[in-house]
């Protein structure tokens, strides 16, 4: 009988479902895959449960392909809330999403597990190469080509050549001598590589004869296997002699100001050295308005052989997905791009610690003495701010305070922290635009609306933005748009931008509240 009761309830409840007349709770449940649901379930949620439940309906949309909203929904994601073995998943799944959406400091964000936690060899390898790849896209070539040289010395792949070629062949010499000290053999073959390549002195049959004799000593180095591509561009230039060279730079816009520096050093050095130059021509082209095609064209109507330029990120990054360049070129700034494809071009650019170190000496030139430092709490602020500290030193300058601050928290208090060591005549700032924009207005309500900021080129973005602003002969100051408590009736107008490459930097003065 019993039986026969749970047989007719069974087919009751079959039934109900099929008419349509399910209680609520059966017929309108919502799949666990939703993730807008689970979006809504972290709202109500715990912090813990809450940064799980994200973290799942970030992986399902980039399972969907839905790339951006999977990348907005894991970026937000606090992962200090978050399990051990969830956190991993986070740091996985945000570093590719990163990577995917051209995010680099995402993917810096998402590896800093690295220095956190243990983890499976695996998963060390690829979180190393994603954050090494990362710290190139930021011109941090020291840093990238030690994270990437260590995956190939655990891996043996030949397809790491190229992105670590780009950045061992930028770095200095005792930055090099800092890759050796304890090296394996592949990062010895590297740096012997790239001495190779400096003591050719630009003579092209010497460097490829010496490349063959390094590739018969070093026979399983991956390079050896595989030259990188940068190296074997060159060969188009050998046997050639080069008399003449355009020099592609901006005269409007808002590179105008650094391309004009640019302008009158390659002048003077090529005024200084034209009996051992043999009296290459010069010919340069205003590049302002971006079309790279009748660039080229003019190059080559006036004779040209090769290109030095262009300045501006966008033309670069334009010229490095191309398959080739039209003349070979050495572009003055490196692109957006992971990698460089075009064959036969050539990128140079100053690192962030090279800027930091500039810094140091343009501000004591200017006559400042105390600077207090405003840097990131990352390694990539630990390392900019050491390269200005100590050239600072060196130059006899004082330290007030070293302020180290959270990229992703209010600049108020460490704004405010930076004037507590005593009264600085100047502010040296690390920072992206995002955080930038909140320091002048600080320093404002702090009463230092007068010190001088100085900075390096990460804060540009690379168009005219919209500040408040007030312009004298010699200074620039801005606030964000957020009101400061002392904004008086000024007009919104396009804000003067720093450059994309900063010799030296620019200074920007906080606005007064006159």
């Amino acid at each position: 009988m019993l039986k026969t009761s749970r047989g007719l309830l069974a087919l009751v409840l079959l039934a109900l479902l099929v008419a349509g007349c399910a209680p609520p709770g059966i017929v309108e449940r919502i799949p666990d895959d939703d993730p807008g649901h689970l979006l809504e379930q972290a709202r109500e949620q715990g912090p813990e449960q809450a940064a799980i439940s994200r973290l799942e309906a970030a992986d399902i949309l980039a399972q969907q392909g839905q790339t951006t909203q999977a990348y907005e929904v894991a970026v937000a994601i606090d992962d200090a809330r978050l399990p051990g073995e969830h956190r991993l998943h986070w740091a996985m799944l945000l570093s590719e999403l990163g990577e995917q959406v051209d995010e680099p400091w995402a993917v810096i964000q998402a590896t800093e597990l690295l220095d956190e936690i243990q983890l499976p060899r695996d998963a060390r390898v690829i979180l190393s190469e994603r954050r090494g790849l990362a710290l190139a896209r930021l011109d941090e070539h020291q840093a990238a080509a030690a994270l990437l040289l260590w995956v190939q010395s655990q891996t043996d792949r030949d397809t790491l050549n190229n992105p670590i070629w780009s950045s061992i062949s930028r770095l200095e010499g005792n930055e090099l001598s800092v890759l050796a000290d304890d090296a394996d053999a592949i990062t010895l073959g590297w740096i012997d590589l790239a001495q190779l390549m400096r003591d050719s002195s630009g003579d092209i049959e010497r460097l490829f004869v010496r490349l063959e004799e390094w590739r018969e000593r070093n026979a399983r180095h991956p390079a050896a296997r595989r030259v990188p591509e940068e190296l074997l561009a060159l060969r188009e230039l050998r046997g050639q002699t080069v008399n003449h060279i355009a020099v592609f730079l901006p005269q409007s816009g808002p590179l105008a100001s650094v391309a004009e520096a640019i302008r009158d050093g390659i002048r003077a050095h090529h005024g200084s050295a034209a009996e051992s130059n043999g009296n290459v021509r010069l010919s340069f082209i205003d590049a302002s308005y971006g079309d790279l095609e009748a660039l080229y064209a003019e190059a080559r109507n006036l004779g040209a052989q090769v290109v030095i330029g262009p300045l501006d990120k966008d033309q670069v990054t334009e010229l490095e997905n191309r398959d080739s360049v039209p003349l070979p070129t050495l572009a003055l700034n490196y692109g957006h791009g992971d990698t460089n494809r075009a064959q036969g071009l050539f990128q140079f650019g100053l690192s962030a610690e090279d800027e930091a170190r500039q810094v140091a000496r343009r501000a004591r030139e200017d006559g400042h003495h105390r600077s207090a430092m405003l840097v990131p709490d990352n390694e990539w602020g630990a390392r900019v701010g050491r390269a200005f500290e100590q050239e600072w030193r060196l130059r006899d300058g004082i330290i007030t305070a070293l302020v180290t601050y959270d990229p992703r928290g209010s600049a108020t208090e460490s704004t405010r922290r930076a004037l507590s060591g005593g009264r600085p005549d100047m502010l040296f700032l690390l920072a992206l635009p995002s955080y930038a924009r909140q320091v002048p207005p600080n320093l404002d309500f702090a009463g230092a609306a007068d010190l001088p900021i100085y900075a390096t080129s990460h804060l540009f973005e690379g168009a005219p933005s919209r500040c408040w602003i007030t312009i004298s002969t010699t200074s620039i100051s801005s606030t964000s748009p957020g009101r400061s408590p002392t904004q008086r009736s000024e007009a919104w107008k396009p804000c003067p931008t720093w450059p994309a490459i900063a010799p030296c930097a620019r200074i920007a003065t906080p606005r007064s509240s006159a």
